[in-house]
């Protein structure tokens, strides 16, 4: 089964802003390539089995209706996600 990734606004402007970030402060245009390719590769094992990665327990995602959250990590950053509904 795929599942569906959705995205918030502030989570797009958040890796927007990381991605500049690298690229620019840090002046590394090809680190922050390969971070957003290791985002994408997440993204993609996110929509395969989201619930390989580690339960990350948040009492506001369980009462918007979400049976589960979970942590995602791509070193140096750290997020969270809920599950939704099958």
């Amino acid at each position: 089964m795929v599942f569906k990734v959705t995205y918030s606004e502030k989570a797009s402007d958040d890796l927007s802003d990381i991605i500049r970030y690298i690229s620019y402060k840090l002046n590394s245009p090809q680190a922050a390539e390969r971070f957003f390719t290791k985002v994408l590769q997440k993204i993609e094992w996110l929509r395969e089995n989201p619930y390989l990665f580690p339960l990350y327990h948040d009492e506001k995602l369980s009462a918007d209706g979400c049976d589960t959250s979970r942590r995602i990590a791509i070193r140096p950053y750290k997020g969270r996600f809920p599950v939704c509904g099958q």
